[in-house]
């Protein structure tokens, strides 16, 4: 019991300190230190008033990205699964023999990816509709899920998605910014990791048959394709930065009068720079009442009110 005091306390600490991909990471790192598993998915999902599930957002842990997909085309429903969502806020240890050894193509998914054996847990409904969940697999037909996993994984999981939903909020809140610019995480492979809906509203604009888990193939060839990592679309711009094995994407709407000239442009980069007026007008050649009024169309343009919010609105525009 104390030791999974101790990991309780560091989920909480890791919490305030990482980015939701890192404290995914570090996350499962210590649950497997009280629950030992093979892999794992941490997934958000959104359920409609038909039954269908959409995934917003996806934590693989070591099984490659098409295990999802794999497993949405499967024939047999996920019996484990609509268990789960019917006695949510109990850790549930199922056998993938005992449970699908009838159903072909779903003894097939699992012997490819080595699921074995599943501890699968929905926590109580806090938002309708949308539920985070959390699957724990063994690979060995031997190495069953006891008892006692259950009853740990009861005590550990409810504060794995309580610190994981704080450590969400902390980076939306960090990320907030006037200029409507949302941001999410993704890996390299473009698999999301977060991704609150404002960004995924700002992606389906563009691409309206779009849905997560996975970002659109457009998006990741055109990131790829431009040296700044920078998108401009017909109604979102994207700049993306590389943060080690992640991708950290900021989205914001395309303003329909962002359109600098290139004496804006030029004139708001300096400005951005900390230039004063004077230093602006020595810059270029102008005179300081025409850098004022240049300025002015740019704030007005951009939708800025001081040089802080211009220079992060400058990130999101593609040089004239």
């Amino acid at each position: 019991m104390e030791t999974h005091n101790h990991l309780i306390l560091d989920l909480y600490g890791a919490a305030q300190e990482c980015t939701p991909t890192e404290f995914s990471e570090y996350a499962l790192l210590q649950l497997k230190r009280a629950v030992a598993f093979d892999s794992a998915v941490v997934l958000n999902i959104d359920t409609q008033t038909d039954g269908e599930m959409a995934v917003r957002s996806m934590h693989l842990s070591n099984q490659p990205p098409d295990q999802l997909l794999a497993w949405d085309q499967l024939d047999t429903p996920d019996y484990v699964l609509n268990e789960a969502l019917q006695r949510r806020g109990v850790a549930l240890a199922r056998s993938s023999r005992d449970t699908f050894g009838r159903h072909a193509d779903f003894m097939d998914y699992c012997d490819r990816y080595d699921i074995a054996h599943t501890l699968i847990l929905i926590p109580p409904e806090t938002t309708p509709n949308n539920h985070d969940l959390i699957s724990l697999w063994r690979a060995h037909p031997d190495r069953h899920f006891s008892t006692d996993d259950s009853l740990a994984s009861s005590l550990m999981l409810p504060h794995f998605f309580q610190s994981g939903q704080i450590n969400r909020r902390l980076f939306a809140n960090q990320e907030a910014h006037p200029a409507l610019r949302v941001s999410l995480l993704a890996n390299l492979a473009g698999c999301l990791h977060f991704a609150p809906r404002d960004a995924i509203a700002l992606l389906q604009s563009e691409w309206r048959e779009w849905a997560p888990p996975f970002l659109p193939t457009a998006l990741i060839h055109g990131l790829s394709a431009d040296p700044s990592r920078r998108y401009s679309g017909r109604h979102i711009v994207v700049k993306a930065d590389v943060l080690g094995q992640t991708l950290h994407l900021q989205i914001a709407p395309q303003p329909a009068t962002a359109r600098l000239t290139g004496a804006e442009w030029n004139v708001a980069k300096l400005a951005a720079d900390g230039m004063s007026y004077k230093e602006i007008a020595r810059e270029l050649g102008n005179s300081p009442a025409t850098v004022r009024n240049q300025l002015h169309s740019v704030y007005a343009k951009l939708g800025v009110e001081n040089k802080t919010q211009l220079s992060a609105a400058l990130l999101m525009i593609v040089a004239p």
